[in-house]
Order: structure tokens, then sequence, then C-alpha cells
């Protein structure tokens, strides 16, 4: 199979594989990195980058015998304001969540809480997230602390 990219089409293709480089090896470790058949394949896909005119993003790393992204595009591409803005607003999404949770967590039991109807729990999820999301919209992180007991 051949496909034919437009030097935009292979710009946008970097782009979407920066941003889940990202988002599925941000937090792994080198050894992990290496063996995935992902980063086989955008290894692959990065080896056409000089012959489609995008050497700006991505460059040949001899040292480490891989194709990498250039320092530009690592720090100051589309796909470093994709995943600045992921990483921004699933902050927010996974503090609110946790703290709702753990509060329904204080005033009901696991079984408790699965006795629920659906309904039920969706309005205790949306009146225990409620405070949370306006506390952070007032607040921002300002006023989170660690409590010694």
């Amino acid at each position: 199979m051949k496909i034919h990219f437009t030097k935009k089409e292979f710009r946008t293709l970097i782009k979407l594989m920066q941003i889940s480089d990202w988002i599925m090896y941000a937090h792994k470790t080198q050894s992990e990195i290496t063996k995935s058949a992902e980063i086989q394949l955008i290894q692959k896909i990065y080896s056409y980058s000089k012959e489609m005119g995008c050497e700006d993003l991505i460059e040949y790393s001899k040292g480490l015998n891989i194709f990498v992204e250039t320092h530009e595009a690592e720090f100051n591409s589309e796909a470093n304001t994709v995943i600045t803005e992921y990483n921004e607003e699933n902050f927010w999404e996974e503090l609110i969540d946790r703290l709702s949770n753990r509060d329904i967590l204080h005033k009901y039991t696991k079984e408790e809480f699965s006795r629920l109807s659906d309904e039920e729990k969706i309005n205790t999820d949306f009146d225990s997230e409620t405070p949370w999301v306006e506390e952070f919209k007032k607040y921002g992180i300002k006023r989170i602390g660690i409590v010694k007991k």
C-alpha cells in the first residue's frame, strides 16, 4: 500500500503523532517506549521528514540513533499547545472527580452507594462535584492544603 501526503498533511500527521506519543508514553520508562510497535511506526514515519520538508520539526539524533523532535517542535509547536491545554483541563477534571468521589465515600459506604438508583447516583455525583467546581473556578489551587491529623 502506498499513501501520498502533501507537506501540509504530513505536518498534521506529525502533530497527531506528537500528541499520541505524549499521551501514551510521557510516563513510561525508555525501555518500555523503544520496544513499542507505536514508537517503531512513529520512527518509520519520522524517517520521511526531511524528504517531506519537515526537518524543522524532526531531526535524526546520531547519539540516540533515532528520529527526535527538534527543540522548536518540542516546545513551540501546535502539538505542544494541544498537549498543554489537555493537561490543564485534565488536571482540573481529575482533581474534581477524585475529591468528589472521596466526599461521596465519606457520605456513603460502597454498598450504600451501589443501592442508589442511577438517577440518585448522577445527582449525588453532581451535588458532590458542584462545590469543587465553584471552589476551583474562584480560587484555583490557592486554598488547597494538607490537613495533618
